[in-house]
């Protein structure tokens, strides 16, 4: 996990210090954007601050600003898209009082983030989403929870609306219900009513990659794979690789981005499992493994999965792609 924090003053950056020490497993970035001295530990920012909070966006990393709520809506406007793929933006007053989620509250984790800062910093999260603020159902953290990809966003208000007018909510599954009655629709099949559809994560990647490749390459290899199925980012659940890769920045900066689970396994696990692979002898002689992507792809389904597309080699990255087989 990464985070970015920016602050602007030396205030700010003891706020950046405490919350570094209180996550000491998360890489926690820490700037400071002033002409004040620059406390060891938090690194000055030169140029524009826009240029990385842009790259912040770009790679899906959650920003935590220590500062106003107002300086920061301005700094962020330029990059705000969509309330599903904007990354988390949480602000922290400097007194450490309040941890408030400014953006991507549900989709993006903020809120959840934002408590857990909170209670490391003794502070109250001030929480501003309707559904949780009434406790009522929130369609777009069920989806996130539950693995599952919104495919028309428009569905959400009508739910929430439904939810926080203390109604029930008719959820339907494939073809379990008649779809004409259900306020969400869990479905391969394209949802035509009207009605919240949320689609199945049917797929895994298995991916292998020499040492310093860029998320850029990572991803320019994993998206030829995937247009060759005929999916998308939005129909991986989660992807996995050899565990010698579990500090991989390439491979870290694409779950991050894409906000998908990153899985490594042993060598002697991958080897075991069973199957017709692409094998290389090169390969297991450098690792234990005689093929990591494809073995890493189908051990993630848990053995309840089969290859849809076998090693794609590009660039020094390897690609699989598992279907789950229901």
């Amino acid at each position: 996990m990464k985070w970015c924090m920016i602050c602007f003053t030396t205030s700010g950056a003891e706020v950046i210090l405490k919350i570094k020490e209180a996550f000491p497993n998360v890489s926690a970035e820490g700037f400071i954007k002033s002409e004040s001295p620059c406390p060891d530990g938090i690194v000055k920012l030169e140029g524009d601050v826009k240029e990385t909070i842009g790259n912040c966006f770009l790679k899906q990393t959650p920003l935590i600003f220590i500062g106003a709520v107002g300086i920061v809506s301005r700094l962020i406007a330029p990059f705000v898209k969509d309330k599903l793929t904007d990354t988390p933006v949480l602000v922290i007053d400097e007194k450490m009082r309040f941890v408030i989620p400014v953006l991507s509250g549900h989709a993006g984790g903020a809120n959840d983030l934002a408590g857990k800062i909170a209670e490391a910093l003794h502070a109250i999260p001030v929480i501003t989403t309707a559904t949780d603020v009434e406790g009522a159902f929130a369609a777009d953290t069920y989806a996130v929870l539950s693995h599952l990809t919104i495919a028309n966003k428009n569905g959400i208000k009508k739910v929430a609306a439904k939810s926080l007018s203390g109604k029930p909510i008719v959820i339907a599954v494939n073809k379990y219900m008649p779809h004409n009655i259900a306020d969400i629709v869990i479905s391969e099949e394209t949802v035509t009513e009207d009605a919240l559809w949320l689609k199945p994560k049917r797929y895994v990647l298995g991916i292998g990659c020499r040492k310093g490749k860029t998320l850029e390459e990572i991803e320019n290899a994993v998206t030829q794979a995937l247009n060759k199925c005929g999916i998308s980012y939005e129909d991986i659940f989660a992807f996995a690789s050899f565990e010698g890769k579990r500090n991989e920045q390439g491979l870290l900066d694409l779950s991050a981005k894409y906000r998908l689970p990153f899985v490594t396994f042993p060598a002697d696990l991958l080897q075991a499992v069973e199957g017709d692979f692409s094998a290389s002898a090169f390969v297991k002689e450098q690792i234990g493994v005689d093929n990591v992507c494809e073995r890493s792809a189908i051990l993630l389904t848990n053995g309840c999965g089969k290859l849809v597309l076998k090693k794609q080699a590009e660039n020094g990255v390897t690609v699989a792609v598992a279907k789950y087989v229901i």
